[in-house]
C-alpha cells in the first residue's frame, strides 16, 4: 500500500488522516543487500515494525496536519516500541 495523499487532488487531501504503508522498499533493499553480500536468503521473510516494513505516511501532501498533530505522532511512536519490545502483544489471529 502507498501514500494516497501523493496522488490525490487538494480537495481529496483535505479528507486523509494517513495512509497505511507496506514498505516494499525496505523488503528490495534488504534483498539486494544480501545479493551484494553474497548472503541472500531465500524463502519466507517477515518485514514488519521493527525491520521497518510497515508504518503510517506523515507528510508534506496531507493539507490538514492538525488530524494528526505532534502529540498523537508521539503517542503512535510509543505504542510502536511497545510493540517492538513485546510490553504490548498484537494478535495475528482472529479471536475466537
Amino acid at each position: 500500500d502507498s501514500d494516497q495523499s501523493l496522488t490525490a487532488s487538494p480537495e481529496q487531501r483535505k479528507l486523509i488522516l494517513t495512509s497505511m504503508l507496506k514498505r516494499v522498499d525496505t523488503a528490495v533493499y534488504e534483498a539486494i543487500g544480501q545479493v551484494a553480500d553474497d548472503d541472500f536468503q531465500k524463502g519466507y521473510q517477515t518485514f514488519g515494525l521493527s525491520e521497518d516494513g510497515v508504518g503510517y505516511a506523515v507528510n508534506k501532501y496531507n493539507d490538514n496536519p492538525q488530524l494528526l498533530s505532534q502529540d498523537i505522532q508521539d503517542e503512535l511512536d510509543k505504542l510502536k516500541q511497545e510493540i517492538i519490545g513485546g510490553k504490548i502483544k498484537v494478535p495475528t489471529e482472529p479471536a475466537a
